[in-house]
């Protein structure tokens, strides 16, 4: 009698919480929505995901520089955000200037084909094997191209390849900066764009 009791005080509150259980899984769900599209332009920040920087050596000694953004960032933010980050790199590796021995801005637009995008995400009842038609594979439908509406994905990119030195600038650069002053110019700029 009195587990039954507090059976029915049990399920009494669940069907009072009910409406805020729906609520907070509805919240959750949006919330992770706007986590899939760019909220605003990019921040400067190490790559997270396809938007950040990225730096490697190449087999020349020089330090290719990369910044990716999203089609908010303004075009001179991102060149801002590359060159910011030559300077880091150059003072890191205990330079006082760096030199630009190449660089570039563009866009990248990367556009999936309707195949492209079956084969990352089938309909309903073709991810599983024997799900479908019986026959227990995607083929039939990776066969065809199928119409299906897909955004393109677009990058904004900004390169350097930058060669750091001490005393005699090397041959052959576009131009020359001073680390620590690039550093002092851009640093204000950068942290109020959401470093």
């Amino acid at each position: 009698m009195l587990a039954a009791a507090r059976r029915r005080a049990y399920i009494n509150a669940m069907d009072h919480h009910a409406p805020l259980t729906r609520l907070a899984v509805a919240s959750c769900l949006l919330l992770l929505a706007a986590g899939c599209t760019p909220a605003g332009p990019t921040g400067y920040r190490a790559m997270a995901g396809e938007y950040g920087y990225t730096s490697e050596r190449t087999e020349s000694g020089n330090l290719l520089v990369v910044f990716y953004a999203n089609e908010q960032t303004p075009r001179e933010r991102v060149q801002d955000y590359a060159l910011y980050r030559a300077a880091e790199l150059t003072r890191r590796e205990g330079r006082a200037r760096f030199a630009v021995m190449e660089h570039g801005i563009g866009r990248e637009v990367e556009q999936p084909s309707a195949r492209d995008r079956l084969r990352e995400s089938p309909p309903p009842g073709f991810e599983q094997p024997g799900a479908g038609f019986g026959r227990g594979d995607t083929t039939l439908m990776r066969d065809r191209d199928v119409p299906i509406h897909t955004e393109p994905r677009v990058r904004l990119k900004a390169e350097l390849l930058i060669r750091p030195y001490d005393g005699t600038p090397p041959a052959g650069a576009e131009r020359h900066y001073d680390a620590a002053q690039v550093l002092n110019e851009l640093g204000p700029r950068i942290r109020s764009a959401g470093r």
